[in-house]
């Protein structure tokens, strides 16, 4: 088949990889010597597929983390851009954007225009009242919820989004991707303006046809200005009405993201993407699908346009979930030709995993690769000090440590970066085995809650039955409505609908067609059995040899539960009962229905070629009795066994249904990938994988990257008919099978013989400065490689023996591992308590361009005795004024009793108390003399003081006194703060031993002051020997 790719160009004209030299800085600014920047802190250093001049070209894969702005750690671990947002405030005002930010040079930026949040008051020149939305009860919705129907309102953040994008294009040229709101999902709008376009959307929905509408909505109006939308507590007395009232809304909002991405490519002169930053909540749970008018097949299809091929979407989460979500919108995205290979994929515009484990955060976006994700931007590289959202989902414990699940982050960029072009160009492989899962959004819009949590499934849970699927071996793909088209639906042999009752007329003929051609169908409950309008329909009962007779309400002795039988027994709960008479099908299982009133039937139907299963209760809410959850996996099991589906992969030592071996990604030039990958904190233990693998791939030799290490190593395999098996290691979480045809060698590294480990990971090598360590780079040959070099950089002051290595040819088939010395520095001005040292290999050819890299990071175990550390806990306030070195000491701090003070201090469970002298915020005194004193825990050596003041009055003079046991002090020092432009004043002490610091703050009188900040620098004591 041949294969169709679009053009999309980012970068025109751009040689990459050019160049064999390795410099150790790079220069963004020739003008001033302080903008040289270390080379292994710059993105070009990792990627083949940027220049130095940040220009991306085609096969770019974005990589970046929000919150780092000055590319503190970004580029460190092999990662290129971070998020940026602005809401033009001033063009409120009526006047142009005017912020000019200082933000790092060294890396890309994904720029958010906020401009929906601009909206601060209710009446901007030139555009009058702004209107919001309201809910149903008349209320107005606040902030970003605006009317969508008033066209000034519109207009408004139409020209502010696009005046925000011109002005920011010409500030940051390393914009790469623009956004808009954050999670702009908004709510219903039941406005008079929205209901007068409902009006117009319901006669041309249904045709004029006035009887057509009373049909869907069981209704008796005599003009279509009477149809009035329900309320959202009302959705199920008119589900008729409420499903036009949603494609109404869901409609609505698309065509205004349309118009707001093309107001910022209108300000943009370079017309870069333009993506939505929705979140995958509006997909399958149902509290805020039904809440909010997003649409994501809708807006999906802008990405095709003004996201150039880009998908973007927020994602919470971990595991089945997110592989089944990502996947999804991945087919959303993609063209209905499974030959256009146009789109890129998938941007996860801002991917959160809360606090879980690192394994757990490799097993997520290691499997994601599979499934269509080409970008992704991590929510977030957090701070010393941080507070809920960015302690929670952070990639940094409060204390500035980094967790240990950011140590896989540089280990996922190597996996990238080993072949850039690979990850960038793959597509999902043709001719394989897989099975459908339709994801019916009309009916998510329709399902009650579970009753447990707003970000619940549904109760007939189809991720539930894609875990099953997935734990028994088969490749599953999570499909739109559009994709029921046959040129797509007819690449699956299977396709399941569950609780998929609302289809179009064009949709069930779709899935006639495909069973009767030859593929398999699976459907519970009454799939199919309305339109679109939830007029009732019987398309699908001819295929189903079945003819609905309705929902079984039951009887208090006789509720709708019914049971399953397996080799064990019945041992298979199902809720809900749907009550069919066959015409054609027959009863697979009438020995049980006989034996058992409340066994859940199993029909066959024959139609044409292929077959269709109906379950009249919902597969999505079955679960297991007296027995554990492999019972009803292997219920789904025999399912699919006796329709003649065999799984796509098994392994001979896996258990519990935990593997998870993810789509063959195939690049055009035949080489492929498969992430194998556990599901839970059990490691997979080494055994035979035996895959079923698209006919016509050419690889000769296999090698696998655990997400452990950047390392690789040679798989043996063997081929049987159409299987191949592969003899894999133990899998501690994930890892990548490489399957490669052809290409430059893969470079992997390993670091060894540092004298610890980081105690978040212990696969991250820790020294101590001035130790040594043994970089060991492996070239993995797919193919015949005529030679190179190899290099290897660090920063400035790290010694590098020898710093390349010449490469001679090589053969395929073989990993050949060059072994390099890398000696740290006893002291560097690139020490830092939290920051992680790159080592990065690139491999060049012999005519200098670089072909691939590697990157690995080891960490320093800095001596708390040296250089000057925070001690009081602050957390930052802004990037720039970041500490180099901090230590969580639990500092609090105390008033003198009866001091006349306004602080919000405040009981913590990180420190005893916390308030405004070491948070943000202005504390007030109202007395000429203040004396607050900290205890820092135990006693360490006090160097510096640091005072921000806030509001006039501000002291005029400050005394530190020093103390150990809290009752006694002697004065250290005392002068008066000489102010900087930025509130700071920083004192040098003469180092002190104390625990007790009170610092008295003088105001010019009686009436007292204000101060913001108060910052405690020092160390701890010099251990005696």
């Amino acid at each position: 088949m041949r294969l169709k790719q679009t053009a999309l160009l980012l970068g025109l004209g751009i040689a990459f990889g050019a160049g064999s030299a390795e410099p150790l800085f790079r220069d963004v600014d020739t003008t001033r010597p302080e903008a040289r920047i270390p080379a292994v802190a710059f993105p070009s250093t990792y990627s083949t597929e940027l220049n130095d001049k940040l220009e991306q070209s085609r096969n770019f894969f974005p990589l970046g983390i929000l919150g780092d702005d000055f590319f503190r750690v970004v580029p460190q671990i092999g990662m290129n851009f971070t998020e940026l947002q602005h809401a033009c405030y001033e063009f409120y005002q009526g006047k142009p954007c005017s912020a000019d930010w200082g933000k790092g040079r060294n890396g890309l930026f994904f720029f958010n225009v906020w401009a929906a949040h601009s909206l601060s008051g209710s009446h901007p020149k030139k555009y009058g009242p702004i209107r919001h939305s309201q809910a149903d009860d008349g209320t107005y919705h606040k902030r970003t919820a605006i009317n969508l129907f008033d066209p000034r309102t519109r207009q408004y953040v139409l020209d502010c989004a696009e005046n925000t994008a011109r002005h920011f294009s010409g500030k940051f040229p390393n914009i790469f991707m623009w956004g808009i709101d954050n999670e702009l999902e908004p709510p219903l709008d039941y406005s008079p303006e929205a209901r007068t376009a409902f009006v117009k959307y319901l006669k041309k929905a249904y045709k004029n046809d006035l009887a057509v509408l009373n049909k869907a909505w069981n209704a008796n109006y005599t003009d279509f200005n009477q149809a009035q939308p329900p309320a959202i507590a009302e959705l199920q007395r008119n589900p008729g009405g409420w499903l036009d009232w949603r494609d109404f809304q869901e409609e609505a909002f698309a065509d205004y993201l349309a118009d707001y991405f093309a107001a910022i490519r209108r300000g943009d002169p370079r017309k870069r993407p333009v993506i939505s930053k929705s979140t995958q909540c509006s997909l399958e749970m149902p509290h805020p699908m039904r809440n909010r008018m997003v649409n994501h097949e809708r807006l999906a299809a802008l990405g095709r346009t003004y996201g150039q091929g880009w998908y973007g979407i927020d994602q919470y989460g971990h595991g089945d979930r997110n592989a089944y979500e990502i996947n999804y919108f991945f087919n959303a995205l993609r063209p209905v030709d499974p030959a256009d290979h146009g789109v890129r994929g998938v941007f996860s515009a801002e991917s959160n995993n809360h606090a879980g484990p690192g394994w757990q955060f490799a097993q997520t976006y290691w499997r994601l690769l599979g499934n269509g994700l080409r970008g992704i931007n991590f929510f977030v590289i957090g701070n010393f000090g941080g507070e809920r959202d960015y302690a929670t989902f952070s990639l940094t414990h409060p204390d500035g440590t980094r967790r240990d699940r950011f140590f896989y982050l540089p280990r996922f960029t190597a996996a990238i970066h080993r072949r850039e072009t690979f990850w960038s160009r793959a597509f999902p492989a043709e001719n394989i085995p897989r099975i459908a899962l339709l994801v019916p959004q009309r009916d998510t819009a329709l399902a009650a809650d579970t009753g447990r949590s707003w970000w619940d499934y549904s109760i007939n849970d189809r991720l539930s039955v894609y875990s099953h699927l997935r734990g028994l071996g088969y490749w599953v793909e999570t499909i739109p409505y559009g994709k029921l088209a046959p040129e797509f639906l007819n690449r699956f042999d299977a396709l399941f609908l569950i609780n998929a009752e609302h289809l179009k007329a064009s949709e069930a003929e779709n899935i006639a067609g495909f069973v009767k051609n030859g593929g398999v169908l699976f459907t519970d409950m009454r799939s199919g059995s309305f339109d679109e309008h939830h007029i009732p329909s019987d398309r699908l009962e001819p295929v189903l040899g079945v003819r609905y007779q309705g929902v079984y309400t039951g009887i208090e002795v006789s509720p709708d539960d019914l049971w399953y039988n397996t080799p064990h027994g019945n041992l298979v709960r199902a809720d809900g009962k749907i009550l069919v008479g066959l015409t054609t099908a027959r009863l697979v299982n009438r020995e049980d229905a006989v034996r058992n009133f409340k066994a859940g039937w199993i029909t066959e139907n024959r139609y044409g070629k292929g077959r269709a299963y109906y379950y009249n209760t919902r597969l999505g809410a079955l679960r297991p009795e007296s027995a554990g959850n492999e019972v009803v996996r292997e219920w789904f099991g025999e399912q699919l066994a006796r329709a003649g589906l065999k799984p796509a992969s098994r392994h001979s030592a896996a258990c519990n249904g935990e593997l998870r071996v993810e789509l063959p990604q195939v690049d055009p030039d035949g080489n492929a990938a498969l992430i194998v990958s556990g599901s839970t904190y059990r490691s997979i233990p080494a055994g035979e994988l035996t895959v079923t693998l698209p006919a016509g791939l050419k690889f000769a030799h296999a090698f696998y990257g655990p997400a452990e290490t950047a390392g690789l190593r040679k798989i043996d395999f063997r081929r049987d008919g159409a299987e191949t098996i592969f003899r894999l290691p133990e899998i501690k979480s994930t890892g990548i099978l490489y399957l490669f045809a052809g290409g430059a060698p893969l470079p992997g590294m390993e670091l060894s013989g540092a004298s610890g480990a980081n105690a978040e990971d212990p696969h991250t090598p820790e020294l101590i400065p001035g130790e040594s360590l043994k970089a060991t780079v492996q070239l993995a040959a797919p193919a015949d490689f005529a030679g190179g070099k190899l290099t290897l950089q660090a920063y400035p002051g790290w010694k590098i023996e020898p710093a390349s290595i010449e490469i001679p040819a090589l053969k395929g088939g073989a990993i050949t591992a060059y072994t390099f010395t890398v000696a740290t520095p006893a002291d560097s001005r690139f020490f830092r308590f939290d920051r992680p040292y790159p080592v990065v290999a690139a491999l060049t050819g012999g005519d200098g361009k670089r072909l691939a890299t590697v990157n690995a990071v080891h960490t320093l175990r800095l001596d708390r005795t040296r250089h000057l550390w925070l001690l009081t806990d602050n957390p930052y306030r802004t990037e720039k004024e970041y500490p180099e070195f901090a230590i969580r000491t639990g500092a609090t701090y105390t008033y003198p009793a009866g001091a006349e003070v306004q602080d919000d201090l405040e009981k913590s469970t990180v420190t005893e108390f916390k308030g405004k002298l070491t948070r943000p915020g202005n504390v007030r005194f109202f007395e000429r003399e203040a004396a607050p004193c900290f205890d820092l825990g135990k006693e360490y050596i006090v160097k510096r003081l640091r005072l921000r003041h806030g509001r006039n009055p501000r002291p005029d003079s400050w005394e530190l006194q020093a103390g150990t046991d809290g009752a006694t002090f002697r004065t250290i020092a005392s002068g008066k703060p000489e102010w900087t432009g930025d509130r700071w004043a920083e004192i040098d002490l003469v180092p002190v031993k104390a625990r007790f610091i009170r610092i008295v703050l003088r105001y010019p009188d009686g009436k007292g002051g204000y101060l913001d900040e108060i910052e405690l620098y020092g160390s701890e004591p010099p251990i005696r020997k």
